[in-house]
């Protein structure tokens, strides 16, 4: 809460998508929205692709013309690192992904983090002929005239992202990558 918290201070408005989390956290949403988060719900859970499109159709209604920044809720991703990608959105074209991506050291990266997105990035490389290291990072900018096509992209679930990746190249869109440091890798790194 605390990240929610200081995220709050900064001058964008923020969306959460509570996927059908249940009872258990109905507080901590409620206390994001006290905070000013607009909390987009509904009862059963339906998976990370559909919880990204459900927020993609309410940005769609009340942003039609901006930069979007999407990141997981999981406390990877730093302040910093969104704010950084909601920087370099405004000087890209309005047809560019934007893809914070990590960088997976053997030494630091926990091995099923690392051998995933090592045979996820080949794969995605045998299938389109760009080479990326992440391509599971939650970390994406987009602009909001993507949205349309984005709600066509096939997948419910964690497919969404990759497919997301296939797509948009095969519909023309670029994709463009801004490094970044995952917080969960540095935390693990350093726990003595």
């Amino acid at each position: 809460m605390a990240f929610m918290k200081k995220l709050t201070q900064e001058p964008f408005p923020i969306s959460v998508v509570d996927d059908g989390s249940g009872e258990l956290y109905q507080e901590k949403f409620q206390q994001l929205s006290l905070m000013g988060v607009t909390v987009l719900s509904y009862l059963v859970n339906h998976g990370k692709g559909y919880a990204l499109k459900f927020g993609f159709r309410y940005i769609q209604k009340i942003y039609p013309t901006s930069h979007i920044v999407t990141a997981d809720g999981d406390g990877q991703h730093s302040i910093e690192n969104i704010k950084r990608m909601i920087q370099r959105m405004e000087y890209l074209p309005l047809n560019v992904l934007l893809l914070g991506v990590r960088h997976f050291d053997k030494q630091t990266t926990p091995i099923k983090s690392y051998y995933g997105n090592r045979m996820t990035s080949l794969i995605y490389f045998l299938s389109s002929g760009i080479k990326l290291e992440d391509t599971q990072t939650g970390l994406r900018g987009f602009h909001s005239q993507m949205i349309p096509d984005l709600l066509k992209i096939p997948g419910n679930r964690f497919e969404y992202e990759m497919n997301q990746l296939i797509d948009l190249v095969k519909d023309g869109y670029t994709i463009d990558i801004l490094s970044v440091v995952s917080l969960s890798f540095l935390i693990i790194h350093c726990i003595p």
